[in-house]
């Protein structure tokens, strides 16, 4: 059963902040974004596809501890919520964005089959 959340995407107001990335680590600030989570999710969508397994965690993770950052290549976005009171459960952060990936996908996304994709787990450093 989907958990019920007080807003939707085009409500929740979110900071990105650009930085460097060099070696892992995040350096000198590039820019810093205010705008909203579905324009951050429509933007993670595009680079990451439908089939990411790397995008719902993000999500769930912003929307239930108010901040994350995600490393691509040569940069880190640093992505947190503008106000604190949009924080949700786990379960509502889950139901948000499902209902919205249901919403973007087209009638060819629904019957297209998803690659297989290689997923490595890591023991976390201690």
């Amino acid at each position: 059963m989907s958990s019920p959340y007080p807003k939707l995407p085009n409500q929740i107001h979110v900071r990105v902040t650009d930085r460097e990335l060099r070696d892992g680590m995040a350096g000198k600030v590039i820019a810093a974004t205010d705008t909203t989570l579905d324009l951050v999710m429509l933007n993670y969508l595009q680079r990451m596809g439908f089939g990411s397994a790397y995008l719902g965690g993000i999500i769930v993770h912003l929307l239930s501890n108010g901040k994350v950052r995600v490393d691509f290549a040569a940069r880190s976005e640093r992505v947190e919520l503008v106000n604190t009171n949009d924080l949700l459960t786990q379960p509502q952060a889950m139901a948000l964005f499902d209902d919205y990936l249901n919403s973007q996908k087209t009638g060819e996304d629904k019957k297209a089959k998803s690659a297989t994709m290689r997923i490595e787990v890591q023991k976390p450093r201690q």
